[in-house]
Order: C-alpha cells, then structure tokens, then sequence
C-alpha cells in the first residue's frame, strides 16, 4: 500500500513506457509466486570492431587471400566496422583468436552484422575450440546490395561441423568461412545473447521473501 501510495502520487503517468499500474502489477505478481518480473534478456559485446587504423584491422582477424582494412564511412554503429576485401580465388576463410577462451554456453545465441557489395551471399559463421572442433552457422547475407542485416544464430544448433562440435565452455576462435570471390564484406558487432536467463531458488528458501540472486 506504501508503494502504491507514492507511485499513484509521485508518478501518476506512465515515465519511460513503465506505468504504476505496471509496478503494482509486478508487485501483485511477486506476492503470488509469480517470478515473471524477473525475467531478464542480456547480452555481452564480444566483438564491436571498432579498430583505429587498417593495420589494427590486419593484426585483428587473419586469413589467407583476404585483406582486412578498417571502415569508417559505412559501419553500421560505433566507430568503425571490419573491411574484408576477398581475392579473386574465393572460398576464403577469417578467424580471430580470442586472448582467452571464451565460455559461450550460458548463451542462447550469436548475433552478428554483416553486409557486402553483392547479392545474397552464402556463407558461415565458425566457432572452433581449443582442440580445433569447429561449429559452423549457415549465412546468406541480403538481397539487397550493401545493406546491413543482423544474423541471430542457436548456438545449441549449429549447421554443421568439421566432425565434432565446438565446445562452447572453450571457444578460442571465431569467424566466417566460405568468402565468395572478389567480393568486399563489412562486418560489425559480434553479440552474444542471454534472451531468457533461468532462475533456480532452492526450495529450503521458499518460505523466504526475497533471495539473492
């Protein structure tokens, strides 16, 4: 009754799309065991590819028959973007080995920007592991010339591997394979999204009001 007393007197609007009506609708449905409120979407920037000069973009991802050079006209967000100029053999192939290996598997999925300066592209997203297991996610990038597109992709279920799946507790190293032939990329941020965390509350603290989480 508190609560209400001051969100109906000091907020009596909705303020940033979140009305009091909202608030005690959270509040009624905590009291009745209903966790929904707490529910949560996240996500960590594993990449942004912000890089401040075209040696750094070179020393970034590396690659045989691709050359990588910083962009700063066209990125999608920030300051830059990656460059990828493929040569005219095609089928080519960037990775980036990570400082320290990375555990993905509290994650849902990998979302990640691509454009390039042609039509429909295919091509894939590679996870590899410490012991050089390799996951890869199909991509066709846009129907339309130069035109960013986000790429959401299950990391339970990737397309296909080199023989076994990448670990996602040790990822090592991440990139894109299978670069059509003189054809010119952009990529942009790498995230890793959360989309729907879990939470667990022992049942010796249900009697409890409220549980650090």
């Amino acid at each position: 009754n508190i609560a209400k007393a001051y969100f109906d007197r000091f907020i009596p609007r909705p303020r940033d799309g979140f009305s009091s009506a909202q608030m005690r609708g959270n509040y009624l449905a905590l009291a009745s065991g209903d966790f929904l409120p707490f529910r949560a979407i996240s996500s960590i920037v594993l990449e942004t590819h912000d890089v401040g000069s075209d040696a750094a973009a070179a020393a970034l991802y590396s690659g045989t028959g691709v050359t990588m050079t910083r962009e700063t006209t066209n990125m999608y967000q920030g300051l830059a973007c990656l460059k990828a100029t493929v040569d005219s053999t095609g089928n080519r192939q960037i990775l980036r080995t990570a400082i320290t290996a990375i555990d993905l598997s509290s994650f849902t999925r990998i979302g990640t920007w691509i454009r390039c300066n042609t039509t429909s592209s295919v091509m894939q997203f590679i996870l590899r592991d410490g012991s050089g297991n390799e996951s890869y996610w199909n991509i066709t990038t846009n129907s339309t010339v130069d035109t960013w597109e986000q790429f959401a992709l299950l990391l339970s279920t990737p397309d296909s591997n080199n023989g076994t799946a990448a670990v996602l507790t040790n990822i090592t190293q991440y990139g894109y394979k299978g670069l059509d032939a003189s054809i010119v990329y952009l990529f942009d941020e790498i995230i890793a999204h959360v989309w729907a965390m879990k939470i667990w509350i022992d049942a010796s603290y249900i009697g409890s009001y409220f549980y650090l989480v």
